[in-house]
């Protein structure tokens, strides 16, 4: 196969002479003469189909030789096969032939071939491509004529009704449809959908196609089931070039459609203004009413929104009724007399509604006049009226013009906004002030319990929080989350705001919402100073607890709120109040990292060992500090005075928790300040355990250096060895093995060190542990081996390490399996095939 795909052809001869099975197949099914026909090496095809080989065996996915040699185009490699009797309709899963792939890419001369050898030329594959239909698709009309001229039905049709011609329109392949019509295409086939190829390419903006089609004598008048002429598929797309052929060649502008609508009213609805000035230009009938509301092209003009549109259709409106020099109409659809002007449009819009999101007064103030328009009827989507959408937007003028019309001021959407919530939530200060002073509820809520004031405090609009408070909004109103105006101001830092409803006395400033959040706890928690200065000064109790049990001064001191916790200190917040769980604002800043804190609360007086007998799990600040890495706060509370051996409820002390995570200056830190090397946890853990366990390499190697026990066992019986072992520090187990630690020793499972470095896989542990004489076939849990257990979780390196020493490959464990079965029942093929071959 190799020879046959580099064109080895002498090679091949001589593999050839020496019986090399001629159609052996690859894993993908390729045979040789698959490969070489693919490659379109011609000299070496020849050889193989003069040697026997089967032109027709196909590779996995159905692939052949005569099919391999078409789809990179190789027209002497295809001649060869099919003189040696190659199937000319062989079909890939699809249904694919040759001839049809070949005429989808447009090798004219291999058609031609297939046609000779007497290939099916109207097959249809499961796509719905024919040898013909895929030319067409692709434009290639050579093969298309070939096709035709050898007896392709120029009317064949697919599972959906497709033509070549559709197909061909579809693509605006001009000279396919020449030839397709030419050699006796019904031009006006139809689909089952009653479209023809005419409607087809107006439909894709096919020009050239629709020229050609029209010109071969296709029917520009024929529509589709649905109603679809050929113009109006046209004008409802857009494409204006092929609508301005259509009219020049006298297409009836006013044909309808089932619910009335003509070119022009499909053009203004889709908003095709060039569609639209062409038709109008020539002449179409723009009194004529239809579509779903049976509304004129310039009621649908006015709801498509495209003002443009507006005018030219108005013009002409005019033009027509011999009026001269007109100015445009202030509200154009009033014209319409099939239409009220306050008739929801397609999407539930209306007229007013619109005017006033586009603040076009003149319209406005005409439609407002109009006894039979309801000023209050909402938007379909949203429910949005007149009003709400002018408040929303800012538009004063334009509020005020609705309210003197009597607008309801009042009225709710479905979300049960009003307008003030809408002029509220902006902050649209005007908007209020005029609503406010024509009677708006100021308390109306929501249907989440909004009301305009918490909408505007939420917000940060203080002038409007300002001007509702005088006007009798209730301040200590809730959100359904518990929020009062007052805390949604703390919680977006606006102080103004804040100021605002303190001024007010009537708040409630220490009201939680209904998670326990005070005002001054947001305010702390996102460091909003100014805010927390309004708030104490105002009175704001200084030690309120959350029900978790955090304080204000514990949320700042927790987040590095330095600014914030010397301005609660000041003003007498308990250093030492702790949560629920017995954390306090010390313990918080030590275990986030937060030395200027840290600093701060010491000064003030805080316990540095405040935790050893609260209700968690007896940390101290020291310790949490130790244990997350924090430096900086470790030197702070060691300088204070806190006490360095002490441990937690769980026997961690700071070094051990320092050398969890691993940070080398602080373990030395502590080293230094005396801190007891081999203490262990209630677990049995020592510093060096933790260090080991976790992988510090130059912690453990720290630690060792000063003096750590190197025959501590944990609860799980696990040493230092045995730990090292499994997070792959091979230097620190060469280091422990010539310390005098076992190289065999097991934990309580009965695992080795050995056994923990094959099953993680860690290749320089084994090796420095088989160097020291480890026993290669020690058995540990479930009689596991460290062969079996690098087998079991794939780790091929290691498996290749230990059998290269000596590891019995045969030996089962305790439920009859050996490293093969191991590492086939886990999915590891690659272990297998090693093992395999080195039993």
């Amino acid at each position: 196969m190799v020879a046959a795909s580099f064109n080895y052809e002498h090679i091949v001869g001589i593999l050839l002479t020496s019986g090399a099975n001629i159609d052996t197949q690859s894993p993908n099914g390729s045979t040789a003469l698959n490969i070489a026909s693919s490659k379109g090496n011609i000299s070496i095809v020849k050889l193989l189909v003069e040697s026997g080989a089967s032109v027709d065996l196909p590779d996995n996915e159905g692939w052949t030789p005569l099919m391999s040699s078409v789809r990179n185009g190789h027209t002497i490699v295809v001649e060869i096969l099919l003189e040696a009797g190659a199937n000319v309709d062989v079909k890939l899963q699809g249904g694919t032939t040759p001839l049809l792939y070949a005429s989808w890419h447009g090798y004219l001369p291999i058609v031609e071939s297939f046609i000779t050898h007497g290939a099916k030329i109207n097959h249809i594959n499961s796509e719905g491509l024919s040898p013909l239909i895929s030319a067409a698709l692709q434009g290639h009309a050579a093969v298309a004529t070939t096709l035709l001229a050898s007896g392709a039905s120029p009317d064949l049709t697919n599972g959906e009704g497709w033509t070549s011609l559709m197909r061909a329109a579809e693509r605006g392949h001009r000279g396919v449809v020449k030839e397709l019509v030419r050699r006796g295409a019904d031009v006006d086939f139809k689909r089952p959908n009653g479209s023809t190829a005419l409607n087809i390419a107006c439909e894709h903006g096919q020009l050239d196609a629709v020229v050609e089609l029209v010109n071969r004598g296709a029917s520009i008048e024929l529509a589709d089931k649905e109603g679809y002429t050929p113009l109006i598929t046209a004008a409802q797309l857009g494409y204006s070039d092929i609508v301005q052929f259509l009219v020049n060649r006298g297409v009836n502008m006013n044909a309808r459609l089932p619910n009335g609508g003509t070119a022009l009213i499909t053009a203004a609805w889709y908003k095709r203004l060039a569609v639209v000035r062409i038709l109008v230009d020539n002449g179409a009938d723009i009194s004529i009413c239809g579509d779903f509301q049976n509304w004129s092209p310039l009621t649908v003009a006015y709801f498509s929104g495209y003002l443009e549109l507006v005018h030219l259709i108005y013009m002409q409106t005019l033009e027509n009724e011999n009026v001269s020099q007109p100015s445009p109409p202030a509200a154009p659809i009033v014209v319409a007399s099939c239409n009220s002007i306050a008739t929801k449009s397609r999407n539930g819009d209306t007229a007013l509604r619109i005017a006033c999101e586009r603040r076009d007064l003149k319209v406005i103030k005409t439609l407002v006049r109009d006894t039979y328009n309801d000023l209050n009827l909402p938007s379909g989507d949203k429910g949005l009226t007149p009003l709400m959408t002018a408040s929303r937007d800012c538009n004063p003028d334009v509020v005020a013009i609705l309210l003197e019309a009597g607008a309801n001021i009042n009225l709710k959407n479905g979300d049960g906004h009003t307008a003030l919530n809408f002029a509220a939530d902006r902050g649209h200060l005007p908007v209020v002030e005029i609503l406010l002073d024509k009677g708006a509820s100021v308390d109306m809520v929501t249907t989440e319990c909004w009301t305009p004031l918490l909408l505007a405090a939420s917000n940060g609009h203080a002038n409007v929080v300002n001007i509702l408070l005088k006007g009798g909004a209730y301040i200590n109103s809730q959100y359904r989350n518990g929020s009062t105006a007052l805390l949604s101001a703390s919680q977006h830092c606006d102080d103004v705001a804040v100021a605002e409803l303190d001024v007010e006395k009537r708040v409630n400033i220490d009201m939680p919402d209904n998670e326990g959040w005070t005002p001054l706890m947001i305010a702390a928690f996102n460091y909003h100073e100014n805010v927390v200065d309004i708030l104490l000064k105002a009175g704001a109790t200084v030690d309120a607890q959350h029900p978790n049990g955090a304080t204000a001064l514990y949320i700042a001191s927790e987040n590095g709120h330095l600014s914030v916790v010397e301005m609660l200190l000041e003003k007498g917040a308990s250093v030492d109040k702790a949560n629920k769980v017995g954390n306090s604002p010390l313990m918080a800043a030590a275990f986030y990292g937060h030395a200027n804190v840290v600093d701060t609360l010491l000064e003030a007086g805080a316990s540095i060992d405040n935790g050893a007998t609260d209700q968690n799990k007896r940390d101290t600040p020291l310790i949490v500090a130790a244990a997350s890495g924090n430096d900086d706060c470790v030197i702070l509370l060691l300088d204070n005075g806190a006490r360095i051996n002490v441990a937690n409820s769980d026997g961690l002390t700071p070094l051990i928790g320092a050398a969890g995570e691993g940070s080398v200056e602080l373990v030395s830190l502590l080293l230094q300040k005396g801190a007891d090397v081999n203490a262990t946890s209630l677990e049995g853990s020592s510093a060096l355990h933790m260090a080991l366990a976790f992988g510090h390499f130059d912690t453990a190697t720290l630690l060792l250096n000063h003096g750590a026990s190197i025959d501590a066992v944990d609860k799980d019986g696990d040493n230092a060895l045995l730990l090292a072992a499994h997070s792959g520090l091979d230097g620190v187990v060469k280091t422990l093995i010539e310390k005098g630690l076992s190289v065999d020793f097991t934990n309580n499972e009965g695992k080795s060190a050995l056994l923990n470095a094959a099953m993680e896989g860690h290749v320089g542990v084994v090796l420095v542990l088989l160097h020291a004489g480890a026993n290669i076939d020690q058995r540990g849990p479930n009689g596991t081996t460290a062969l079996l257990g690098a087998c079991k979780n794939g780790h091929l390196e290691a498996v290749k390490l230990l059998v290269e020493n000596g590891a019995t490959t045969d030996l089962q464990d305790d439920e009859g399996r050996d490293g093969i079965a191991t590492a086939r029942v886990h999915n590891h093929d690659d272990v297998v095939n090693f093992l395999s071959t080195h039993r």
